[in-house]
């Protein structure tokens, strides 16, 4: 297989956020880049097996789905920070779990039916040995959300903002609860992954693609793709930066900060007398200098000095969520 690294950089771009809905997406990729269809996927079910590629499938808005998503961030004893981390990462609505260099040195994300299924594990968390103080920051705002960090420079690279407009609960059937069940998991590596799907959920092939589009288009559907670990793709100058700002500012910094491509996500989250900070920004890029430059830009820009770096340290947990599996035996099912 010729496979050169240019064509792999491209492949990585192109199947991250841009995954053709069509009858043969691997062709149309493979085509674009100038590699045969089965070398393209023989390369990335390598990938797949090597770590570079974490999961290629879907991932949806937690809110169409009927549940509820929060970020958390806890303070810890060092010597019982493993253990804690531990004990949060047997909740299967955990998705991500970082440590980060800071008082508050773990960070989770939390998802579940119900404000009572979060709150009822946030108080198994809290009397956890070794807890000192726990924060929950729902998302009071979304500004982006649009992660395609760039597999040269190491940046985020997104074109669009991809920001998350309101969705209202939305009502599935139990055919196209299936559909989804199969699709946030892996990606059919063949020739034709959306027939291949279609024939699990009970579904034609272009009823596939039309769902797929309807759901993209209404917000339903955030993304369908590869995810990228950026760790073993190099990507390692990686922050979270939290910024204290005026309310009265809140929208206008937001999307100013949403505007630098560098930024993957940034949210607007609820603030505490002890910890102000209103604004969230996840930030890539290729260098640690270059991190530093972006984070003196949005400063400078926005003129905001309040605001504390958080560079995360061991990644306990990142996966992604899985809606509706705890209604049916099918999540057993696999289609890779």
């Amino acid at each position: 297989m010729t496979f050169h690294p240019a064509q792999q950089n491209q492949a990585l771009r192109k199947l991250q956020n841009t995954f053709p809905l069509v009858e043969r997406p691997f062709a149309a990729v493979a085509d674009a880049i100038g590699v045969s269809e089965e070398d393209l996927l023989k390369w990335v079910s390598d990938q797949l097996h090597s770590g570079l590629i974490r999961r290629f499938g879907a991932s949806f808005n937690s809110r169409a789905m009927g549940y509820t998503s929060v970020l958390i961030a806890t303070a810890v004893w060092p010597e019982k920070l493993e253990t804690v981390a531990t004990f949060i990462n047997r909740n299967p609505g955990v998705t991500h779990n970082y440590e980060r260099f800071h008082q508050f040195n773990l960070w989770f994300t939390l998802t579940a039916l119900s404000e009572t299924s979060i709150d009822l594990f946030l108080q198994e968390v809290r009397a956890q040995q070794g807890v000192t103080d726990l924060l929950k920051l729902p998302a009071l705002q979304y500004y982006k959300l649009n992660v395609a960090l760039d597999p040269e420079t190491g940046e985020n690279r997104a074109v669009d903002r991809s920001n998350p407009v309101p969705v209202s609960i939305q009502s599935f059937s139990p055919k196209e609860k299936a559909l989804i069940r199969l699709l946030q998991k892996q990606m059919p590596l063949c020739s034709r992954p959306f027939q291949k799907i279609g024939q699990l959920a009970g579904f034609s092939e272009s009823e596939v693609l039309g769902l797929i589009s309807h759901w993209k288009k209404t917000g339903v559907l955030r993304k369908l793709g590869l995810v990228l670990n950026h760790r073993r793709a190099g990507v390692t100058a990686n922050a979270l930066v939290v910024w204290r700002v005026p309310e009265r500012k809140s929208r206008e910094i937001g999307e100013k900060m949403a505007s630098f491509p560098q930024v993957s996500h940034c949210y607007r989250r609820l603030t505490y007398p002890h910890w102000p900070y209103s604004h969230y920004t996840m930030i890539h890029a290729g260098t640690e200098q270059k991190l530093e430059a972006v984070i003196q830009a949005i400063s400078g820009e926005t003129d905001l000095r309040d605001f504390v770096v958080l560079k995360s340290g061991r990644e306990f947990k990142k996966v992604g969520m899985r809606y509706f599996e705890e209604e049916t035996s099918l999540s057993s099912v696999g289609v890779g």
